[in-house]
Order: C-alpha cells, then structure tokens, then sequence
C-alpha cells in the first residue's frame, strides 16, 4: 500500500507539472506572437499617429470604444491591437507637446500596450 501511494503521488505530480509546463509554453507562445504583432503595427502606423491631430485621435478613440462596447461587435486580435498601439503611439506624441507631461504620457502608453486580446475577449464575454 506504500508503495501505491508514494507511485499514484509521483503520477499525481508529474501530471500537474506537465499540465503546468504546457500552460505556460502555450501562453509564452501566445505572448511572443503579440508581441511581434505590436512591434509590427507599431512600426507600420508610428509616423502616421506622431502626425496625428488631437481631432484625428478623438476619432479613433471614440470609434475603438464604440466598437469595443458595441455587444454585436468582436474584434479581431490585429484590430484590438491596431487599436491599442495607436493609442499608446500617441502618447509619444503627446509627451513631446507637453514636456511636463511626459512621465503620465509614458504610464499611458505602458497601461495601452499591457493590454492584451485574450482580457478584451474575458471583458466582451463580463459583458453579454
């Protein structure tokens, strides 16, 4: 019956420590895959934004959250990361107008580019 035990315990916890390894391989895949994603987007859209008007901004912010408030409208992981990228570009932009600024406008850009699709997907599912 020892036996038993400490061989079901060594299953037991090898079992969890694969199901862990995988779960994290899959969500380190995952994040890279983002990653390379935003730094794409980034480098596509970063003149266009830092040219941006506060009017042209305005526009795209209201129109990220109308879409992203919308409950018949999903975005896709390139959209939402279109999105949030433009937003935290900006704060570049933002942060060379307004000097004594530029600590908050980093902060702004930070908190844009943490955001990630699968918590977009978590807050679309909160709110049907």
């Amino acid at each position: 019956m020892a036996i038993y035990n400490i061989f079901g315990k060594k299953i037991i916890f090898a079992a969890l420590l694969f199901v862990f390894t995988t779960n994290m391989q899959a969500q380190e895949t995952t994040s890279s895959s983002d990653a390379v994603l935003k730094e794409k987007i980034y480098n596509q859209y970063k003149a266009a934004i830092l040219n941006y008007s506060m009017k042209n901004f305005d526009s795209m912010f209201l129109d990220f959250l109308a879409k992203q408030n919308d409950k018949n409208y999903t975005f896709t992981r390139e959209e939402f990361y279109t999105f949030t990228v433009k937003i935290a570009t900006f704060s570049d932009r933002l942060a060379k107008l307004y000097p004594a600024r530029k600590a908050e406008a980093e902060a702004n850009k930070k908190e844009w580019l943490s955001k990630t699709y699968e918590d977009y997907l978590k807050f679309k599912e909160e709110k049907k």
